[in-house]
Order: C-alpha cells, then structure tokens, then sequence
C-alpha cells in the first residue's frame, strides 16, 4: 500500500513540472523568459498559473505587422427613417 501511495506521489509532482513547463513555455511566448516562472507554477501551481495567465504581450512585433491590416473605414451612418406619426403623444382612451 505504501508503494501506491509513493508511485501516486512521483506521478502527481511530475504531472504538476509538465503542467509549470507548459506555462513557462507560455511565458516565454508572451516575452518573460525568466525561469522564475517555471518555478512559481511549479511550486504554487494555481498562482503561478494565473500569474502567467495575467502577464501582458511584449511582442509588439505582431501588432505593428498587422496595423496596416487595420484600417479606419469612415461609414456614414443609414439615413433616419421618418414614421407618418409626427405626434408622440398617446390616443385618447
């Protein structure tokens, strides 16, 4: 039983580094390279999880690619259409 119990142990503390080295991966796409991040998920897995998850793109090079993309359109607004009824007031009862 104590061997269960051990095995359940090493594959919970490895599955937990698989899931920190996903976030550090995700990290690093983001630009934060550092490995405090791997470890943080790893140690503190729900907030080093939503530290990652928190942590702002440094990547401006995919904005400034795609900004010519992003072109302002001026749109005239559709024309107001007049109902034959002028008058808001309610009918008499």
């Amino acid at each position: 039983m104590e061997g269960y119990i051990i095995l359940a142990v090493i594959v919970a503390i490895v599955f937990l580094f698989l899931i920190a080295r996903e976030f550090y991966a995700i990290a690093e796409i983001k630009g934060f390279p550092e490995l405090k991040y791997l470890w943080i998920s790893f140690l503190f897995p729900v907030f080093g999880y939503l530290l990652v998850i928190a942590l702002p793109d440094r990547n401006q090079r995919k904005v400034e690619e795609t900004a010519p993309l992003l072109k302002v359109v001026d749109v005239a607004p559709p024309p107001k259409q007049t109902s034959s009824h002028e008058n808001d007031d309610l009918p008499d009862l």
